[in-house]
């Protein structure tokens, strides 16, 4: 489990459109190289609907999360989070 985008927690009501679908637009998206899986999970007054377990992937290419012209090291695991010294 890396993080959670859930609907809720941000007061958010999800729309879905003519052909079924739905977007979740990340402004930064904080991962290394590689391939996730993501899970989703309806809920509805708290009681779940339907939990799907790895229902896609998503493929993550090395890029300049930090706009400096450098690709972060790519050997190493984790996340990548916006900071700034001081």
């Amino acid at each position: 489990f890396l993080f959670a985008c859930r609907s809720d927690t941000i007061g958010a009501i999800i729309k879905i459109n003519e052909e079924g679908k739905t977007t979740c637009l990340l402004s930064k998206l904080p991962l290394r190289k590689g391939t996730y899986y993501f899970n989703l999970i309806a809920y509805r007054r708290g009681e779940v609907l339907d939990h799907i377990v790895e229902a896609g992937e998503v493929y993550v290419e090395a890029g300049d999360f930090y706009n400096t012209g450098k690709i972060p090291a790519g050997d190493r695991s984790g996340v990548l989070v916006d900071y700034a010294w001081s």
